[in-house]
């Protein structure tokens, strides 16, 4: 009471003697310089230099100045709301208030000042934080602050919020400077007596530059801007006004949740300034405030499209601990739905949304982050981004503020206002305004529409029309390039579905895009995917517009069915015209695929009613089918199970099915209708096909006597019934299939029906169907080259190229290298066995390590090769990565010595080392019968037993090679000793000797490596399956890893580079990078030819008319027909030659 008694006190004082200040001034300040008009100096101790506003004069400033008019000079003239002070107030000071504390005061008005000040002595009321900021006066000495806080300032009827810096060195209780004065607007006028502030009344048509339909007429432009004119507070000024809703503030529910911290993420150096002032824009705007907390979140920063960056604040763990507010935002085909009939749209955006709904006390300091350490710590006043309750939250703001208006519509911060004329629609814009004003928000006027006929909403364009969706928003999903893994095809598919209403048949050309996500398949980018990934990227490129539903029309649904998906449309009738309002399809599961057709033609219809639901309940629609017998579905009698179940459901609804022929039903049936196949159990128009193909027409023409130049030509096997030409066969009655579906109904049997069986079986069940020349070629050219059964399906061959030995002419010029293993740990640690052998001698060294790693491949080459026989010309390895590690080519290139490798799996390539391998585990296998832990204690017997060994290539044992003698086995110390023998002989009659072996020996081996090449190339290309490809070929690579049911195929893929036997590859869709492989693991990949080849009409015509049935397959004999039937040419025809 005391404290409050005191502040009342000192407020009043301030009313009644304005001239004094409410505290006694500090004593230093009570000394004026006459010099430069400063405080705390005299003039003899100045040392400015300062300059007059008035005259301009040095010495002196303006507040002094003899030459200046009695009362303050300010050069302003912006006009503004006026407040008017003591006209005895000479020295330009004016009043103000502390608004939370009720404190009074006198503030000096300074354009001169670009910060705002309030003296310490009224600030010790209130927190203040700490700051880096430095104050210099006019004449450069430096004025101490204690801080910075935020204050709610009133002068007269102009009331603020600000960020002041506090100082106990000024003479007033407070400095108003530049930052209040530009930010709010305002501007002094200065008078003898009197220092007054103006606050612009500005005009909403001149100055607010509303956004209005140019196709309006004059009046409703006028009405608009009239209308805003009114609510002008309503639109923010500027990037620091924005509204604050009087509703309740928002609390963030943690539960018993303890206080949750985060470490702050690195910022990098150059971008700390932009996080600094980004800072200080929001502690400016009061949207954070300093604060001391226990909660504390990191920040990140988006870089935005125009290379700029937004400060976000990571509240994933906030998020975790917090109770999910279930308020659900609204369906957008809901809101969608309600402007039928309307003509005339806006929509008004809000400034800063969320920052618009404040948060309680308890609920700010859960919002507090950090920048980085050192930057300090702050919390949210107001709603942020980035917390999982903050849309439902606004929404529910936003639905409370409009609730009742009709004609109106929000989506989070987005309104959109409808009507059906302009004077409904400024009723309705004049309701919004004034539920927004109530509500204390402010509306972004740069994003605000008002009075078109067709705008924007929700990324759709709205008119009088119906929907359609924006060319912009669609343009980033043209552009996206195949999709190479699993996130990427999602977030593609994902886009797409935001348009699904649009798209026909979406469910169904996205079927191979969906396969790929099932779990336990593999990432395979096939031709079928690729074909369906444009397939979408084409229908989203031809969006159609869709009408709204208006409910006093009826409905009409058109549904259809095929063996993979059904679909169903929406329409009503525009007048004479049946538009169409919604698509919808689904895919058949794996059970619904074995329904029978009337099964999934109800199905079909169950479906399209459950989508449509909303508007078809309660009134009486049309049901269109393509299938007859559903129009007496309500009649059947006893029906059981899922029909019974389903006719239960449809009860409900008042409906009338009615039957539209299939070729009438083109939409429905298109959205049921897989990519480019054919459905067997539904019949295409088979006459009009078939008179598209003008070979089949003539005969037609002849058969049925139209042709009277033909009329004495027997036909056959053939006859027209019906207008449609079919072939009487062994197999039955066939359709004779013209040119240009042949492709598709082999796709139809192959791929769909018979589920990629060979060639036999698809030309067999083709066969009980269609009829044409040549069919089995066709069907074996189509399944050649068949992407699925190419890379699913095991090849009855296997490549295999020429085999080119590599032969060395030197003992220790190459070495092979390879690790094997691994093998039983040892008790000292081992695990595997990196193996040297030289290509020349066939010598092996081999030694026991416990791992593969980069560091033991160079140690082991070091010390068993370099450091024992010198440094090589050529290290050849596999591609295993201890080997092409950059240790290992830096240690070569040290050397001087060429590193080259194999083509991936393909061991051959180092079969010497391999073949070495096999035979050391051989040996070890027979020695560590009774302890296997005991293995790398018998290598050193196991490489005594090679080298010793006479090898086939060479001739000679390993040693002989080597030391130009063989190593004494213990058998050789029983049987002969010559040692006596070498001393006699003496030192240089030895080397000689030796020398002259080792030639021989040299000489010997050479010539047999040469002959052993040559009958190993003998034997090995017996059974040659050599396939030399060029460059653009399309090939498949042979799948090495993998499950019993993995793709044995990998592609397909484009030759790049050939240099056989290597040959460099690339992905033909999907990612582009290259591999280097060789020919044994590639198989040819043949391409369907989707242009139609020339058709020869003759062959239709002379083997439709000659064959009197299609008989069996014999032996594959050349058939002439005779010489009276070989006339019979579609040339002759035309010229009426019989």
């Amino acid at each position: 009471m005391d404290r409050l008694s005191k502040l009342e006190g000192m407020f009043s004082q301030a009313l009644m003697n304005p001239r004094q200040p409410t505290n006694e001034t500090p004593q230093r300040w009570r000394i004026t310089c006459d010099r430069c008009g400063a405080a705390g100096h005299k003039a003899k101790d100045c040392r400015g230099q300062a300059r007059c506003t008035s005259c301009g004069a040095r010495g002196h400033v303006g507040r002094i100045c003899p030459n200046r008019n009695t009362g303050n000079n300010y050069n302003t003239s912006s006009r503004y709301i006026s407040s008017t002070f003591n006209p005895n107030n000479i020295s330009g000071d004016i009043l103000f208030t502390l608004t939370e504390f009720c404190i009074g005061g006198r503030a000096l008005i300074d354009t001169g000042s670009s910060t705002s000040i309030i003296n310490a002595r009224l600030a010790k009321v209130t927190s203040v934080f700490p700051t880096s900021l430095i104050l210099k006066t006019a004449n450069g000495s430096r004025l101490d602050t204690t801080g910075q806080g935020w204050f709610t300032v009133s002068f007269s009827d102009i009331e603020l919020r600000w960020l002041f810096v506090v100082s106990d060195q000024i003479p007033y209780d407070m400095i108003i400077g530049r930052d209040i004065l530009s930010s709010h607007s305002l501007t002094v006028e200065v008078s003898p007596k009197t220092v007054t502030l103006r606050k612009n009344i500005v005009s909403c048509v001149d100055n607010l530059l509303l956004d209005i339909s140019v196709k309006a007429n004059l009046a409703f432009k006028t009405s608009i801007s009239q209308l805003a004119n009114k609510y002008e507070a309503l639109f923010s000024k500027g990037d620091c006004d924005y509204g604050r809703c009087n509703l309740e503030p928002l609390k963030i529910d943690t539960g018993d949740s303890l206080p949750l911290k985060s470490k702050p993420y690195d910022i990098p150096i150059h971008l700390k300034a932009e996080v600094d002032r980004q800072i200080q824009s929001m502690l400016r705007t009061g949207a954070i405030s300093p604060c001391k907390s226990s909660w504390v979140s990191p920040i990140v920063l988006v870089k935005k499209k125009n290379n700029s960056y937004r400060l976000c604040v990571d509240y994933r763990k906030l998020n975790n601990v917090t109770v999910k507010d279930k308020y659900p935002l609204p369906n957008i085909e809901e809101i969608f739905d309600r402007f039928s009939g309307s003509k005339v749209f806006s929509t008004i955006d809000l400034k800063c949304g969320y920052w618009q709904l404040e948060l309680n006390d308890d609920s700010k300091s859960k919002t507090a982050f950090i920048p980085y350490p050192g930057a300090g710590l702050y919390q949210f006043n107001v709603l942020p981004f980035g917390l999982c309750n903050a849309p439902p939250a606004f929404q529910r703001m936003m639905n409370k503020v409009l609730e009742g208006i009709p004609g109106c519509a929000v989506y989070l911060d987005d309104v959109i206002i409808f009507s059906e004329n302009e004077a409904h629609h400024l009723k309705t814009l004049h309701n919004v305004f004034e539920a927004i004003h109530r509500a204390g928000l402010k509306l972004n006027r740069e994003k605000c529409k008002f009075g078109y006929g067709e705008i924007e909403f929700m990324g759709y364009i709205v008119s009088d029309r119906g929907l359609h969706a924006n060319t912009d928003s669609v343009k980033p999903i043209l552009d996206w390039k195949a999709p190479t893994n699993t996130t990427n095809l999602k977030s593609f598919l994902g886009m797409c579905t935001f348009y699904h209403r649009f798209i026909r048949n979406m469910a169904t050309i996205a079927a191979p895009l969906y396969d790929l996500l099932k779990k336990g398949n593999p990432w395979f980018w096939s031709e079928s995917c690729n074909s369906s990934f444009e397939k979408l990227k084409d229908r989203l490129s031809n969006i159609p517009t869709i009408s709204f539903p208006d409910p006093h029309k009826e409905f009409v649904v058109n549904c259809d069915a095929s063996h993979v998906a059904m679909g169903a449309v929406l329409s009503q009738y525009n007048e004479t015209e049946l538009v169409p309002i919604s698509f919808a399809s689904k895919s058949f599961s794996s059970s619904q695929k074995n329904y029978s057709t009337i099964d999934k033609e109800c199905c079909a219809i169950v479906f399209a009613v459950r989508k449509f639901r909303k508007y078809l309940l309660g009134k009486k629609f049309i049901i269109l089918t393509d299938h007859n017998p559903l129009v007496s579905l309500r009649n059947l009698k006893d029906p059981r199970g899922r029909r019974a179940r389903w006719l239960m459901e449809l009860e409900e609804f008042d409906y009338e099915i009615k039957h539209l022929a299939g070729n009438h039903n083109v939409v429905a049936d298109t959205l049921s209708r897989p990519v480019a196949a054919i459905y067997l159990g539904v019949e295409p128009d088979h006459r009009y096909e078939q008179h598209q193909d003008k070979a089949i027409g003539e005969v037609i023409k002849i058969i049925s006597g139209e042709n009277v130049n033909m009329s004495n030509i027997s036909e056959g096997n053939l006859f027209v019934s019906d207008g449609c030409l079919y072939h009487r066969g062994r197999r039955g009655i066939q359709y004779v299939a013209p040119f240009h579906v042949r492709k598709e109904i082999i796709t139809s049997i192959h791929c769909d029906a018979l589920k990629h069986m060979g060639a036999n079986k698809t030309e067999a069940a083709i066969r009980q169907r269609y009829y044409w020349p040549n069919l089995r070629h066709d069907v074996i050219t189509f399944i050649n080259a068949c992407t699925p059964c190419s890379i699913y399906k095991c090849k009855n061959y296997t490549p295999k190229a020429k085999l080119n030995p590599v032969i060395a002419h030197n003992r220790f010029e190459c070495w092979e290298i390879d690790f094997t293993g691994p093998l039983i740990e040892t008790h000292r640690g081992n695990r595997y066995i990196i193996v040297f052998t030289d290509k020349f001698s066939k010598w092996v060294e081999a030694l026991p390590v416990p791992d593969q790693s980069a560091q033991t491949a160079a140690r082991a080459l070091l010390e068993c090769v370099v450091y024992r026989y010198g440094v090589p010309k050529r290290i050849h390895s596999d591609q295993g990565k201890s080997f092409e590690s950059a240790l290992i080519s830096h240690m070569c290139q040290y050397l001087g010595c060429v590193k080259s490798r194999t083509t991936p799996y393909h061991p051959s390539g180092n079969g010497q080392v391999e073949r070495c391998n096999k035979t050391i585990k051989n040996i070890l296998r027979i020695c560590v019968r009774e302890d296997s832990t005991e293995w790398d204690q018998h290598i050193g017997g196991a490489l005594f037993a090679i080298r010793s060994s006479i090898h086939k290539s060479t001739g000679f044992s390993p040693a002989c090679l080597t030391y130009g003698q063989e190593l004494k086995l213990p058998i050789d110390l029983k049987l002969y000793d010559n040692t006596e023998d070498l001393i006699n002989k003496g030192y240089h009659v030895f080397v000689n000797d030796l020398n002259r072996k080792l030639h021989s020996a040299f000489t010997a081996a050479t010539s047999q490596l040469e002959k052993n090449g040559i009958y190993m190339s003998a034997a090995y290309n017996k059974h040659l399956n050599e396939r030399f490809y060029k460059q653009g070929d399309r090939v498949l690579l042979k799948c090495l890893r993998g499950g019993k049911l993995d793709p044995k195929f990998e592609g397909p893929f484009v030759i790049e580079n050939a240099k056989h036997p290597v040959y460099t590859i690339r992905k033909s869709f999907g990612d582009r990078s290259c591999k280097t492989v060789h020919h044994d693991l590639l198989f040819p990949c043949l391409r369907i030819n989707n242009d139609p080849a020339k058709h020869d009409g003759n062959q239709v015509i002379r083997s439709a008319l000659t064959n009197k049935t299609d008989g069996l397959r014999r032996s594959q004999r050349i058939r002439r027909p005779p010489p009276h039937l070989s006339e019979y040419t579609l040339d002759m025809i035309r010229r009426g030659k019989a």
